[in-house]
């Protein structure tokens, strides 16, 4: 069964992603075939224009229609489904859920609050993108995304609709899903059997044992308790605590407020601390688990002692008071109240409205449905999914709609109005780009069709002859073109035209394609040249002056530690997001959770230097030292007195906000490794490089910040500490790096290397033969010719022979990488685009989409939605720009 399309998870289809299967005749689309096909009032009037080349709106149509039978479906099932009891005004609420799961993927407002600032502000913008390719504009004329503005929340009427027309069919008793029927039933109570007279069974039934079986999962068949759970450093800290009440008796209000003391914030509601024991067993992962002991012990607690303390479970201490509990057995459906019968089966339903159960439904009701197709194509399509459709005769054809379910038309102009938002602009990028190939005069694409061969043009030839023998040998079934809708109808789907000649213009087009995206330009030895400029650093001139200034290099390469300090607000042992546990602090707390952050990260790295200075350890090994200590509050070695006494332990450092300390060693970060960390990290990884590297301290074992700096104030350390620390979801870092790799270097070092070898070097670029006639650079980094050299040498039996060894090391560590990126497919079609689309008498069209916003978000798709400060981690920082210098 044919299932219905939701738009919004597969809008990738339509992004501009190279040649489609169309290449359609420009009025002709409809007489290719004896058949007819509705066109309303489309017209040869010109759609879109690329200087000779045009589009007319009833060319576009027969593009469009290639691709668009699963729109029509979805524009028969809206038909089939009433709206007009629906309103933003009136279901709002119900709308925002609707919108939210799309955008963020949920709706609960404890999942909501659980997903950080800036991964919503990204699901908000790839939204934004999704909706515009939908043809909904959800930004204000600021730029400012509304995701929950009106004109966003009535896209979605339709889709709460659907769900609530399927919702009746399963809720009202003449529908043959009912739940509460066993068996299928017709409207007038008969059970329905199919052509063998067996009885239909109802898929959607609900049985009294599924609803009892329901009812008591939802319940969460196991012990809950109200219990209050307060984390704690260490005994000591935990007895602090305490020692300012009467521990003997302790009540549940002194409980809250040593809850609040201790994480910040009040919880109003007993009900706030009920836990199950599945979530209570996070507390700890060892086998003696704390819900173990609280079940243990809970006789101890009705005998009237109100709290425990439990020591060292994942290093930590726990201080306990539990309001009560409450075990949970199974019901019977005999045991049930009618309200919790009726509040099981309200989830039971909500639970059955997926999207795959609304589609399926919404399908079987479209079936059953008197549906007219005006569409010889469409309506082929329909009989193959639904053996009780009437095809459509000659005699009976309507030029006025191309569709229509139970007397409710779509015309043509609304259906052409509704795909061509989604899929117009992108369909004639398409159509343009084929014909650009075959007929441009521009020297590139010139260039481009001379390489199809003769033996290109025979394989053109036998692909098609093999395509249509598979399909009349009914091989085609399995992929969707069964013999049975004919030739012409499986060569307008397939092909986009019926015409061979047409066809196999579309194929030599592709070969057009092909060459045209490996072949390398002077352009694309410019854009390399430019990364391996910028990979390694340069110098430039100041513009209006002769002063010069330093562009940093991309490379990076440093082994390092990181040293992270975690928040654990909740107590459960699990490092909490930083960002998520600020949000529940005053202003004042914040300040100083920032400040005991600052002494811990000065103290820790102030005790690693003292112990690399007193010649006690290496830099590495003293981490290790340190992380040991921390943990188990031991003294710290560079506070002890002239007699060698402790004055201070790590304890001081982390008690008042449960900070945690985790020391990794993470090896090399380079610009290969770089994404496997979360982009704050990868970026304080490349600026340490770099400031090493200018301070001339690489391959140097050097802590990250001048906090040691005796010149400097206890004051100053910790401001210098906090302008340093790297945050993240997991919390703040500072590293320590103890090796880095050196940048070779593409420079020659003799003149006789320019002056005797290096010349005349014979290569092959594009598939032809070609001469460098120099080699040299004067660069560290590479030169256009050295990697033409390298580009034209990269595949042959010997290798690349003719370029001095650092050059070739040089470029062997950007060049793969760069033509990665560069043959990515976005990228080539928006570099089509771009070259060929965009600038003054170029495309020109009357679409519904803006050219420049489609572009833009292919940008912000190719760059996955990465902000500028995390672009510059690898060696493409600027690409757009780069690219587009030359091109606009």
């Amino acid at each position: 069964m044919k299932k219905l399309i939701s738009k919004l998870s597969i809008l990738l289809l339509v992004l501009f992603v190279g040649l489609s299967l169309t290449a359609c005749k420009e009025d002709g689309g409809a007489d290719t075939y004896s058949k007819k096909v509705a066109y309303g009032d489309l017209s040869s009037e010109t759609y879109a224009s690329l200087g000779t080349l045009s589009l007319s709106e009833k060319a576009l149509y027969d593009e469009l229609r290639t691709n668009a039978y699963d729109y029509l479906l979805d524009e028969l099932i809206k038909k089939l489904v009433p709206t007009n009891e629906y309103s933003v005004e009136k279901n709002r609420e119900e709308l925002e859920k609707i919108v939210a799961k799309n955008c963020y993927g949920t709706n609960k407002e404890d999942e909501l609050k659980e997903i950080p600032a800036a991964t919503k502000a990204t699901q908000e913008e790839k939204f934004a993108d999704q909706m515009y390719l939908l043809g909904v504009n959800i930004k204000d004329s600021q730029g400012n995304i509304e995701i929950y503005s009106d004109n966003c929340l009535k896209y979605f009427i339709n889709e709460l609709a659907q769900k609530e027309y399927v919702r009746k069919m399963l809720t009202t008793s003449t529908s043959k899903y009912y739940y509460a029927n066993e068996n299928q039933l017709d409207e007038n109570g008969k059970e329905i059997v199919d052509e063998n007279g067996k009885v239909i069974k109802n898929p959607y039934y609900v049985s009294e044992d599924a609803i009892a079986s329901a009812y008591n999962s939802t319940k969460n068949n196991e012990n809950k308790y109200n219990v209050v759970i307060i984390n704690y450093n260490t005994l000591a800290d935990a007895r602090k605590a305490l020692a300012s009440y009467d521990v003997e008796n302790l009540t549940l209000d002194n409980f809250k407020q040593l809850y609040k003391d201790r994480y910040g914030y009040k919880k109003e509601s007993d009900d706030n601390f009920l836990l199950t024991s599945n979530e209570l067993s996070k507390y700890n992962t060892t086998l003696s688990t704390l819900v173990k002991n609280i079940n243990d012990n809970f006789e101890e607690f009705d005998e009237g002692k109100t709290y425990k303390v439990y020591q060292q479970f994942n290093g930590s201490v726990y201080a306990v008071y539990v309001i009560s509990k409450y075990e949970l057995s199974e019901k019977e459906y005999e045991d049930l109240t009618e309200e919790e019968i009726e509040d099981t089966l309200k989830e039971i339903i909500e639970n059955k409205l997926t999207s795959s159960t609304i589609s399926s439904l919404l399908f079987e009701k479209l079936h059953d449905s008197k549906v007219v197709i005006n569409d010889y194509v469409f309506d082929t399509l329909y009989a193959l999914e639904n053996d009780k459709h009437t095809r459509l005769e000659e005699k009976d054809w309507s030029n006025d709609f191309v569709a229509s379910v139970d007397g409710n038309k779509i015309t043509v102009r609304e259906f052409f109005n509704s795909v061509e938002k989604v899929l117009g602009l992108s369909t004639a990028m398409d159509y343009f780009t084929s014909k650009t190939l075959l007929t441009s005069e521009a020297d590139e694409l010139k260039a481009v069709r001379e390489l199809i061969t003769s033996k290109d043009l025979e394989e053109i030839d036998k692909q098609y002859k093999e395509t249509m023998e598979s399909f009349n040998n009914d091989e085609l079934t399995a992929s969707g073109f069964p013999k049975s809708i004919g030739e012409d109808v499986f060569k307008f789907l397939y092909f986009g035209s019926t015409d061979e000649a047409e066809i196999k213009e579309y194929y030599k087009s592709q070969k057009a394609w092909n060459y045209y995206v490996s072949y390398q330009s002077e352009e694309y030895f410019k854009l390399a040249h430019e990364f391996g400029k910028r990979y390694a650093g340069y110098t430039e001139t100041v513009e209006g002056s002769e002063d010069k200034k330093e562009i940093s290099g991309k490379y990076f390469d440093l082994s390092v530690k990181h040293i992270l300090l975690t928040v654990d607000y909740n107590g459960d042992g699990t490092p909490d997001d930083p960002e998520l546990y600020m949000n529940n602090l005053e202003e004042a707390d914040k300040t100083l959770l920032m400040d005991a952050i600052a002494k811990a990260m000065v103290a820790i790295v102030e005790e690693v230097n003292y112990l690399v200075k007193e010649d006690m350890t290496t830099m590495v090994k003293a981490l290790d030292f340190v992380l040991k200590n921390y943990n188990s509050d031991a003294p710290l070695e560079h506070s002890r007195d002239s007699e060698g006494n402790a004055t201070e332990t790590w304890n001081k450092y982390k008690s008042k906000f449960n900070l945690g300390l985790k020391i990794e060693d993470l090896g090399s970060v380079n610009n290969s490794t770089a994404s496997n960390y979360v982009s704050e990290f990868s970026v304080g990884v490349q600026k340490l490089y770099s400031e090493l590297k200018a301070k001339s301290l690489l391959n140097e074992e050097y802590l990250y910040g001048e906090i040691v700096d005796d010149k400097l104030s206890d004051t100053e350390r910790e401001t210098l500490i906090k302008e340093e620390l790297i945050k993240t979801n997991y919390g703040y870092h500072i590293l320590a790096s103890y090796n880095s790799a050196s940048m070779t270097s593409a420079k020659y070092t003799a003149a006789s290397d320019n002056e005797i070898q290096y010349k005349n070097i014979k290569i092959k670029l594009n598939g032809k033969d070609a001469t460098i006639e120099n080699a040299y650079s004067s660069e560290v980094y590479a030169s256009i010719n050295q990697i033409k050299i390298y580009e034209g040498q990269l595949n042959t039996d010997d290798g690349i022979t003719a370029l001095p060894v650092g050059a070739k090391t040089f470029i062997s560590k950007f060049y793969s990488n760069f033509k990665t990126k560069y043959t990515n497919t976005t990228f080539k079609n928006i570099l089509f685009a771009y070259t060929y689309y965009v600038g003054e008498g170029k495309l020109t069209y009357k679409g519904s989409s803006d050219l420049t916003k489609f572009l833009e978000i292919q940008q912000r798709q190719f760059d996955s939605y990465t902000t500028p400060e995390v672009n510059a981690i690898s060696i493409f920082a600027d690409w757009w720009t780069l690219v587009l210098l030359e091109v606009k």
